[in-house]
Formats: structure tokens, sequence, C-alpha cells
């Protein structure tokens, strides 16, 4: 994540090669998909995965 001055402000260690990225429009939560069918859910405060689900599909 980027901040204004253009440099890393968090870095988040998650698997696989990430694809997807959204968040919510309230900004506390970030939700990363990878190549592996995996979803990430991650709380923007302490910029820590809360839960993790693999799909076994597209």
């Amino acid at each position: 994540m980027r901040g204004v001055t253009g440099k890393c402000a968090q870095l988040a260690e998650l698997s696989g090669e990430n694809i997807n990225i959204t968040y919510k429009p309230d900004g506390t939560h970030i939700a990363v998909g990878n190549r592996d069918d995996e979803l990430t859910i991650l709380d923007v405060q302490k910029f820590k995965p809360i839960h993790k689900r693999k799909f076994n599909y597209e």
C-alpha cells in the first residue's frame, strides 16, 4: 500500500500470486484474491489477515 509520498506504508505477507483486490467502502477491510483461488480479508487497522477461505472453483 503506497502513501502520498509514494513510499510503501504497509506490507502484508500473503500466500500465492495476488490478482484481485478490493476494499470495504468504510475503509476498515481489504479483500485480496490470489491465483490459488484463496480469498484473504485484512483488517486495515492492524494490517493482519482476519479471515482466509480457499475456493475449489473459479
